[in-house]
């Protein structure tokens, strides 16, 4: 009798399916937590780059962020209009470099025209409009004087207008759950920044003109 019934069990397969099922489920929703995740990044990522080239894109038009007065200096041993003797030349306010930029300039920067994140009513569009995840903290603003323009000109030397933006943490769906389970922190994924170069053209925005 013993030996029928284990030839009668080996060789039954109910439930051979829902086993099946149990092994390839777990593997599935693997695939969909990596796909989810993975076009969460990716949707941040082009934000992120989309914020940084509208934020070089303003900055060269708009008033200067911080105070490059130094940039018409003409240090010993340099040639006013030489590109590779002026380049060394820069000022930088924001992130990282110790330097605050301007309070209203920085603002008019990261929400737009409109002074709204999120919305655009009017003017143009800032950081925020398109990446509301950045704050405006994460912001830094290089100019450098790459030997362009000519001595004696009126509105100084043409600047190069740098803008980049630093040390934004991806935000997962669940692997920022699973970090936390373990101890530690979505920090630790930072979204590499994009510096974006404009060559500055009238650096002024023009508040008040008639």
């Amino acid at each position: 009798m013993v030996k029928s019934f284990l030839h009668s069990f080996r060789r039954d397969d109910s439930g051979a399916a829902l086993t099946e099922g149990l092994l390839v489920f777990p593997i599935m929703l693997l695939v969909l937590a990596i796909t989810v995740e993975f076009s969460a990044a990716l949707m941040q990522w082009s934000k992120l780059v989309k914020a940084s080239q509208i934020a070089g894109r303003l900055a060269s038009v708009s008033s200067p962020l911080t105070d490059i007065s130094a940039l018409e200096i003409t240090p010993a041993g340099r040639v006013m209009g030489d590109a590779m003797s002026d380049a060394a030349i820069s000022v930088a306010c924001g992130h990282g470099t110790g330097t605050a930029c301007d309070a209203a300039a920085l603002a008019r920067l990261h929400q737009g025209s409109d002074a709204t994140c999120g919305t655009v009513t009017n003017g143009m569009i800032g950081v925020c409009d398109v990446a509301g995840f950045v704050p405006a903290a994460n912001i830094r603003v290089t100019y450098s004087n790459g030997g362009l323009g000519y001595v004696g000109r009126a509105a100084g030397p043409v600047a190069i207008v740098t803008v980049s933006i630093h040390d934004i943490p991806f935000n997962f769906f669940m692997l920022d759950r699973v970090f936390a389970l373990v101890g530690g922190s979505q920090s630790a994924l930072t979204l590499p920044s994009f510096p974006v170069t404009f060559v500055g053209e009238d650096l002024s925005s023009c508040e008040g003109c008639t």
